[in-house]
């Protein structure tokens, strides 16, 4: 967002919901992120706005701002890492962060996540984790 806070998650911006007699919400979820985890995400937005514009537009949009450091510093008591999902190099790095968390789970599993359906290593793990 500006190097000090971001926010990921799905953010959709979508009229989808606004029809006439629909009375359901639409519920999104996101993060907001504050700390050394900003830098990260900082670099990989702009990598990907910067293929975007490439691509599309050859030169111009898409430069990273003024050079400005993000903050580092520690902020908070969660534990915290960002994954990027891709189809090439990436494919399995989130289902194996959560693989992970819930084989060290001690007594409790929160999972909060957007188009959630888990796959055969996931339901097992967390049938294993509720035994």
């Amino acid at each position: 967002m500006d190097r000090e806070i971001a926010f990921v998650g799905g953010i959709n911006i979508i009229d989808d919901m606004a029809k006439p007699g629909q009375t359901s919400p639409r519920y999104d979820y996101a993060v907001s992120v504050e700390g050394p985890l900003v830098a990260e995400i900082f670099d990989s937005a702009s990598r990907v706005w910067s293929r975007v514009a490439w691509i599309r537009f050859r030169r111009g949009w898409g430069r990273v701002g003024d050079g400005q450091a993000p903050s580092t510093g520690s902020r908070g008591r969660m534990r915290s890492a960002f994954l990027v999902r891709d189809n090439i190099r990436h494919r399995r790095d989130i289902e194996d962060a959560y693989l992970q968390a819930i084989e060290q789970a001690k007594f409790e599993i929160i999972l909060a996540n957007a188009f959630f359906f888990p796959g055969l290593n996931l339901r097992h793990a967390l049938l294993n984790a509720a035994g």
